[in-house]
């Protein structure tokens, strides 16, 4: 997950916390601006160790001079 992580990485969004296990992914970290992490999530689309996942939530937050803080979390995608 890491290489995958690594590869869709443009040093606009950088994580601070990483949950994983077989059903349930969570991504903490920070924007550099509030569309470089749509952006980022876009790209994670495209990382092999993500398939079957789909995100059910995100949270974002932004303190005085502070980036852009969020949170992500998934769910394992349903099969249809």
């Amino acid at each position: 997950m890491l290489t995958d992580l690594a590869a869709v990485s443009d040093g606009s969004v950088w994580l601070s916390r990483i949950y994983f296990n077989q059903h349930h992914i969570e991504f903490e970290g920070f924007g550099q601006q509030p569309y470089s992490i749509p952006l980022w999530i876009d790209r994670l689309k495209t990382a092999d160790t993500l398939k079957g996942f789909a995100f059910a939530a995100m949270t974002m937050d932004r303190g005085e001079d502070q980036p852009l803080a969020f949170k992500l979390t998934s769910t394992p995608a349903l099969s249809a």
